[in-house]
């Protein structure tokens, strides 16, 4: 038969419901190594995503500028260069971003609205690149990695 003490002590034991500090101790360790690990692969993939969207939405702008020569009824080419020989690029519905480029030889877009076609390079910081493709005569685009 046990002591009354040494009973009393045995229930208050299994009545207790709770963590020790030594167990949330290693739970913040492990989050915090998961966090280490991924928050580089993270931040490389919001990068890629917010480029595509960026690119996406230029080939589109150039796209739509079919639709822009068709009304208004006259020629148009993107990119244009002024007077300087500086690429002008006119019709984007959002400034090109800082360091960014496009390059290639420009498509025409008659007052039909049908466009020549062809090929644009566009660059970012990083050295990424893609290759937007416009297929004539109605610049349905296509993009490259």
């Amino acid at each position: 038969m046990q002591p009354s003490g040494a009973r009393a002590t045995s229930r208050r034991r299994r009545r207790q419901h709770g963590v020790s500090l030594l167990e949330i101790l290693v739970v913040l360790a492990i989050i915090a190594t998961l966090v280490a690990v991924t928050a580089p692969s993270l931040d490389r993939y919001l990068d890629a995503l917010a480029f595509n969207g960026k690119t996406q939405t230029i080939a589109r702008d150039i796209a739509r500028m079919r639709i822009t020569a068709l009304v208004e009824r006259r020629m148009l080419f993107f990119p244009q260069t002024d007077e300087r020989g500086a690429p002008v690029y006119e019709g984007l519905s959002e400034p090109l971003p800082e360091g960014w480029a496009i390059e290639g030889q420009p498509i025409v877009f008659l007052e039909s609205g049908a466009c020549s076609g062809g090929e644009l390079t566009v660059t970012a910081p990083g050295d990424r690149t893609v290759v937007l493709k416009f297929n004539a005569p109605h610049c349905r685009f296509d993009n490259e990695s």
